[in-house]
Parts: C-alpha cells; structure tokens; sequence
C-alpha cells in the first residue's frame, strides 16, 4: 500500500514537468510546421533573407524547448519572458498565445521546484532504456 502511495506521489509531482512538455512539443510542432508551410508558399522565390522572419517561431519555440528539458528553471524562465514579451507587445491572438507560453514556462518552474525540493528524480540505471532519454 505504501509503495503504492509514494508511486501516486511521484507521478503527481511529475505532472507539471510532464504537461509542460507536452505543450512545448505540441507548440513547437505546430509552429514548425507553420513556419515551413509559410516559407514555402511565400518565401520560395526569393533570396535567402526573404525566408528568415518564417524560422523565427521555430527557434523562438524550439531552443527554449530544448533548454528546458536539460535545465528547467532556465528554459522556464526563457518560455515565460517570451511569453509576457508576446502578451505585451502583440494585442491580438498571438498575446492570447503568448499567456499559454507564460503558463507553460510556470510548468518548467514549478517542475524545477519539486524536483529540488522532493528530490524526485531517479537515477539512470534504474529506468528501462527507452526512457532514459526522456527527461
């Protein structure tokens, strides 16, 4: 019963660290996808600088997602300013995305926290091969 409870426990630390991830895999997926759909349909013709200001979302999602994985209270912190410079500089949808980046940069925080303060993290030995490569 008790192992039961401190597996209840972990998983439930792990929660914010997890779904966080999730939505930067999802945000930057679909940014990507954007932003290659983007430079193609527009940007094809041109030179090279034409199809610049299309890779920006990419790597305004993707470096701070890669970030975060490694160390979370930094890529956090990366995602969080992103998120209030979005929500402040844009007044439109792209603000309204701009407050999920902010809540997701929390996530990485707050996940950040609770691995200190709990010491949740296990050791690489103990996890099956597939998964020592997820966080």
């Amino acid at each position: 019963m008790k192992d039961l409870i401190e597996k209840r426990k972990t998983v439930l630390l792990k929660l914010p660290g997890r779904t966080a991830s999730i939505l930067m895999i999802a945000f930057s997926t679909l940014w990507t996808y954007w932003g290659i759909a983007e430079m193609f349909h527009e940007g094809w013709w041109g030179a090279w600088y034409i199809r610049l200001p299309y890779l920006v979302p990419i790597a305004a999602t993707l470096i701070p997602t890669l970030i975060s994985f490694r160390w979370p209270i930094i890529g956090g912190g990366i995602i969080t300013f992103i998120g209030f410079f979005a929500f402040f500089t844009f007044h439109n949808t792209v603000g309204i995305i701009g407050l999920v980046f902010v809540l997701i940069g929390v996530g990485f925080i707050i996940d950040w926290y609770l691995q200190r303060r709990y010491g949740i993290s296990q050791s690489l030995e103990e996890l099956p091969w597939w998964r020592r490569r997820w966080r």
